[in-house]
């Protein structure tokens, strides 16, 4: 890996929340920590970032490449539908992408391409990786995530045939091998555990959640940290605490975008949130926070964590959450959940259409013993660590340069 030339092309990256745009630099952070010495840049598209400019993130110079007030335009006229204006925008990213990695000077002499998401610019960087005969780690961070992404509408361009593709579910490794791609073309992983946040510590719950909310020792707090979206369904947790002692409590907190074309849509769910703990009398059972936050305080001073999402490409918070020795409750239909989470082990599988079943659980797991919890820590310690993980990339990044 010394002195080579990486390039991250994403669909999203932070300021613009991104689980594989936090991730993957963490990836990168750990191999120079470890004496690796190369170069990596990194473009993105966006969804609420809409803005073509480059910027540094921790380090790392960031080229975000956007149709900027095209998309807008489009919306704001009215007079095409949504996902024709998306397509639209989709392809004006993929053209201009790929005209600035084909003609640009910063990206001549690159000797490793990682993909991650699903965007005109993850597409373009894909057909350029062909042409230029470049290595590729290419990403599948969502559930119906495939290794083909589209261009020009009707044409497909997929990862260069020196390449690997990581699945986060044993499902979606065997739809690409269904549909053609090699078996050791593959890797499925879980995404990794920071092993030093991620850790059960019980004796610091208390003091966490005095400093970050009004909830106290005697109370018991079902934690969720996710971006305030519909798909990620918090509603529910409010649904089913309607049905649960007042003792139970819970925290919600993740961000909540304030522009872009999907601000409507959340900002409808949003207030949906509000008027339900309004309604229902739940203020002084509800910690609300609409913000960015750094999940592992949240996590620490949580009883139970419940994911009620929904479309999950393998739901980081979950082995984060049982990483804090935290039992899981999480949506019964969705495969990353089904991989990792067991009934009464490490958490419970329930119907997101019933809340009722959803208390029930979690009264359930609020009996798990002190000494169960620290025993799903250590296990998922085992199988995601960060140092596990990280181990098999270097291995995969090596071969794959090699073979170039």
């Amino acid at each position: 890996m010394n002195n080579k030339n990486f390039l991250l092309v994403i669909s999203k990256f932070p300021p613009e929340y991104s689980g594989p745009g936090v991730r993957i630099p963490r990836l990168y952070k750990y191999f120079q920590e470890k004496g690796c010495n190369f170069d990596l840049k990194i473009l993105c598209n966006g969804v609420e970032k809409t803005r073509n400019e480059t910027y540094l993130y921790e380090g790392w110079t960031v080229r975000r490449i956007t149709a900027e007030y095209l998309g807008s335009l489009f919306l704001a006229l009215g007079f095409m539908p949504k996902r024709l204006t998306h397509g639209l925008v989709y392809q004006y990213e993929f053209i201009k992408t790929f005209l600035i990695l084909c003609f640009s000077k910063s990206y001549k002499e690159i000797d490793f391409l990682h993909v991650a998401g699903h965007s005109g610019g993850t597409a373009a960087a894909l057909l350029w990786s062909n042409i230029k005969k470049i290595p590729v780690l290419m990403e599948l961070v969502t559930e119906h995530a495939r290794h083909q992404q589209k261009l020009l509408f009707i044409f497909k361009v997929q990862p260069y045939k020196n390449s690997k593709i990581v699945t986060l579910t044993e499902k979606t490794k065997q739809e690409c091998i269904r549909i053609g791609v090699q078996d050791n073309k593959l890797w499925c992983r879980p995404n990794p555990i920071d092993s030093e946040k991620f850790k059960c510590e019980p004796e610091k719950r208390y003091n966490l959640r005095k400093e970050l909310t009004s909830f106290n020792e005697n109370q018991i707090v079902i934690g969720n940290v996710a971006k305030i979206i519909p798909q990620k369904n918090q509603y529910l947790i409010l649904e089913a605490l309607q049905y649960l002692p007042g003792n139970f409590v819970t925290l919600l907190a993740g961000p909540f975008i304030k522009e872009g074309p999907l601000l409507s849509r959340d900002k409808f769910y949003l207030d949906k949130i509000h008027d339900f703990i309004r309604k229902s009398s739940l203020e002084n059972r509800v910690c609300l926070i609409t913000d960015f936050v750094d999940a592992e305080p949240y996590m620490k001073l949580s009883d139970i964590y419940a994911m009620p999402a929904y479309n999950e490409g393998f739901g980081t918070p979950m082995i984060e959450a049982i990483g804090c020795g935290l039992p899981v409750i999480a949506n019964k239909d969705e495969y990353a959940f089904q991989e990792w989470i067991v009934d009464g082990y490490n958490g419970f599988l329930c119907d997101i259409y019933d809340p009722r079943a959803w208390a029930k659980a979690i009264e359930n797991a609020a009996e798990f013993s002190k000494e169960q919890c620290l025993d799903i820590s250590k296990n998922i310690h085992k199988k995601a660590g960060q140092e596990v993980i990280y181990k098999e990339y270097k291995s995969i990044i090596k071969n794959l340069l090699q073979s170039k």
